[in-house]
């Protein structure tokens, strides 16, 4: 059985037990609520999506970019593709951007 990335065995009941530890630094780290969804594009399609949620970093972060959805928080995007891109050998071609706030 697959959870987290790591093995874990199982016999049917009681609690399982880990296998592996793919990654053990993530631990300690508090990583983004994520969450699956899906919704009908408007060609009909069917899209699922992932939805992660940023930690709150307090009401100045917050409003950096209120009443400017394609400013700031765009920019921030668009900076992250650049550093991808430059830095750790993303493919312009291939990378998307997108926007999702709630």
């Amino acid at each position: 059985m697959l959870k987290n990335g790591n093995l874990y065995f199982w016999k049917g009941k009681g609690n399982l037990r880990q296998l592996t530890d793919i990654n053990p630094r993530l631990k300690h780290m508090t990583l983004a609520k994520q969450e699956v969804f899906r919704y009908k594009a408007r060609d009909g399609a069917e899209i699922e999506g992932l939805l992660m949620l940023p930690p709150e970093y307090g009401v100045d972060f917050a409003m950096e970019g209120f009443e400017d959805p394609a400013g700031t928080e765009f920019n921030d995007i668009a900076d992250a593709i650049e550093y991808l891109v430059s830095e750790k050998g993303a493919d312009r071609e291939r990378v998307g951007l997108g926007l999702l706030t709630r």
